[in-house]
């Protein structure tokens, strides 16, 4: 979720002291609404560390699974030499 701006009333806020023309007014005010859509909001921060603990989840049930079948597999071939 993007924070939303007035972008009219950002622009007339660049003109209105002459320190920014009406054209370096709107490219300042693009270059920000596009910088805008990259903002992570607590949301979306949220989310992404609900995800990483369901990887982290996963992965610990497979390294257990792998360590349990490298057991398994050592057990078995010791047992097959008559160790």
């Amino acid at each position: 979720m993007a924070i939303v701006i007035d972008t009219l009333q950002a622009m007339k806020a660049l003109t209105e002291g002459g320190v920014f023309t009406q054209a370096q007014a709107e490219r300042i005010v693009d270059v920000v609404a596009e910088a805008n859509d990259d903002v992570a909001t607590k949301g979306d921060m949220k989310e992404l560390r609900a995800d990483l603990e369901i990887l982290r989840r996963d992965i610990t049930i497979k390294m257990y699974v792998s360590t349990f079948s490298a057991a398994a597999f050592v057990i078995g071939a010791i047992r097959l030499m008559g160790i």
